[in-house]
């Protein structure tokens, strides 16, 4: 994710009448090419990127070029499986099963393998997200602003 997305996100959540880690995490985790990284779709965030970039993402039967679109509650994602043949179903399907084991499989993701879909379920907070290191939003605030 590109700094200027991110300052922009900690901005809205600063601005939420809730500003707590929760809200900034629900902003971050409901972007659409954080959920395809988490449904391990893709092996990285810049891949998600690449992938929505090129047209290959539906959101609700619609085609999303924009890897920033904010998810909500029950929106159904899913891969369009007449993609390229770089970025093809096999190989959406090697991700999965090189990624599935050491991922965090978050419960806020409805993931269908078979179908290559998604339903975004619910916001979700800080707790119920793995994160390798422990966030200090006070400092990622201070450091921003």
């Amino acid at each position: 994710m590109q700094e200027r997305s991110f300052k922009r996100i900690l901005k809205q959540s600063v601005d939420s009448p809730l500003t707590t880690l929760d809200r900034f995490v629900s902003l971050l985790e409901s972007r659409l090419d954080v959920v395809l990284f988490r449904s391990c779709f893709v092996p990285s965030l810049y891949k998600a990127r690449q992938m929505v970039n090129h047209g290959n993402v539906l959101v609700n039967g619609k085609r999303v070029k924009d890897p920033g679109t904010r998810l909500s509650q029950l929106d159904l994602i899913e891969i369009d499986m007449k993609i390229s043949l770089t970025q093809g179903a096999n190989a959406v399907l090697k991700n999965v099963v090189t990624n599935f084991s050491s991922r965090f499989l978050p419960p806020h993701l409805e993931i269908d393998y078979k179908t290559l879909s998604v339903i975004f379920l619910w916001d979700p907070n800080y707790d119920g997200t793995f994160y390798p290191i422990k966030a200090d939003y006070e400092i990622i605030q201070r450091f921003y602003k």
